[in-house]
């Protein structure tokens, strides 16, 4: 994992970077979480540069905060008001790889030991030193200039607001398809890899 910078910083910039760096051809992006909301925001920034998207339980930037979902984030909220990263960690692991609709250790061993290793060295970056440089307009009022091809994929046991956002994005940029991975909650990837890349791989290769 990269070190944040000690200032403002554009995560679209640096993809671009890292794709001109690499001399690669229009490129295609798969993003899960914000990293789907950030391949989006390329995809509108730098349409050129994007020949398919596959987003992952993601949403578009600039989406208003809805309020009627603010109760499946009380035990992480609580968590990180203590200052508890131990617990905060366990929190959000039952909220982003169990999912808040099966109970907690649903998920088997190995995968819950990765989460907590990779989750757990994001806890002490000091995200307010080194505010992000956000596209503007948001992609959330522009799904439909996006042109690159997209996939959409969404685990049947993510949280709700996700699968709302899987039908925004699936019904709004044109074209797209939509995927649905049952028994799989936010990352479907680790949970069911087999069928993921079965899915991913289908879609690029048409």
């Amino acid at each position: 994992m990269s070190d944040l910078p000690p200032a403002p910083w554009n995560p679209r910039a640096d993809l671009l970077a890292l794709i001109d760096a690499l001399e690669l051809k229009p490129v295609h992006l798969i993003g899960c979480s914000m990293g789907g909301s950030l391949a989006l925001d390329f995809a509108l920034d730098h349409a050129e540069r994007v020949s398919k998207l596959v987003l992952v339980d993601s949403g578009p930037s600039g989406q208003p905060d809805r309020p009627e979902h603010n109760s499946l984030f009380e035990e992480v909220d609580a968590a990180e008001k203590a200052g508890d990263h131990v617990a905060l960690n366990e929190a959000e692991m039952h909220l982003w790889l169990d999912g808040p609709y099966r109970p907690k250790g649903y998920v088997r061993q190995e995968l819950r030991d990765l989460f907590l290793d990779m989750n757990g060295a994001n806890m002490d970056n000091d995200w307010s030193s080194a505010p992000i440089e956000h596209l503007e307009p948001p992609a959330v009022g522009r799904l439909g200039e996006v042109s690159a091809r997209a996939l959409v994929i969404v685990g049947d046991k993510d949280l709700r607001p996700l699968l709302e956002n899987a039908d925004l994005l699936a019904s709004s940029i044109r074209g797209a398809r939509k995927a649905v991975i049952h028994d799989a909650a936010h990352l479907p990837s680790l949970e069911h890899p087999d069928e993921f890349n079965r899915i991913v791989l289908d879609f690029l290769l048409s």
